[in-house]
């Protein structure tokens, strides 16, 4: 017997399907226990009025099924919160492991602040482990803190004195940019 997709929510990570004559509900974290029976009504209403698309796939089993969904998610583009947290829901705990490593070392070791606290708060929103939660939690922390004592290190007359550079630039590039000089001791880059 086949599993067949029904219909899908892109870039969400929801699906329907059907196994034999039963209809369910298949949404992050992808486990096919987690898996909710639907009333044929709900699969109509679910495609009229809630963003699914039809689909007809057929894969051998469930566990295919959500291979291939989180296929679909990692090729997805994100363009917000809501697809990263659905993609993260996708992520076993050793890929959760390697995106927490992957932020805290080129992200919060490069100042890049806001943009890992923007994928923290995806991770934090999406992970149904606690453990991993308070790892995500203890790595948002690092990241404030980080923050925090960069912004310490900014004295108020630096901000004073040019005001309109942070205004333009932000605290991060004017502290990356601050970081090259004093590390290379050059203001421009060398011609090629």
């Amino acid at each position: 017997m086949s599993i067949d997709l029904v219909a899908l929510a892109p870039g969400e990570g929801w699906a329907i399907y059907r196994d034999g004559g039963q209809a369910y509900l298949l949404r992050p974290p992808l486990a096919a226990e987690r898996a909710e029976a639907l009333r044929d009504a709900e699969v109509d209403r679910a495609v009229l009025g809630h963003g699914f698309e039809p689909q007809a796939a057929a894969f051998d089993t469930v566990q295919a099924l959500i291979e291939d969904l989180r296929e679909r998610l990692r090729q997805s583009p994100m363009d917000g919160r809501a697809e990263a947290a659905a993609l993260f829901a996708t992520f076993d705990e050793g890929e959760l492991s390697a995106a927490m490593h992957r932020v805290e070392t080129q992200y919060v070791a490069t100042r890049r602040y806001d943009e890992a606290a923007k994928l923290l708060a995806a991770m934090a929103a999406s992970v149904p482990d606690s453990v991993t939660r308070r790892q995500v939690t203890a790595l948002q922390k690092q990241c404030e803190m980080a923050r925090k004592t960069l912004e310490a290190g900014t004295t108020p007359a630096r901000r004073e004195r040019f005001a309109l550079a942070f205004e333009v630039y932000g605290q991060e590039k004017l502290a990356a940019a601050t970081a090259h000089v004093q590390a290379t001791g050059q203001v421009l880059p060398r011609a090629a």
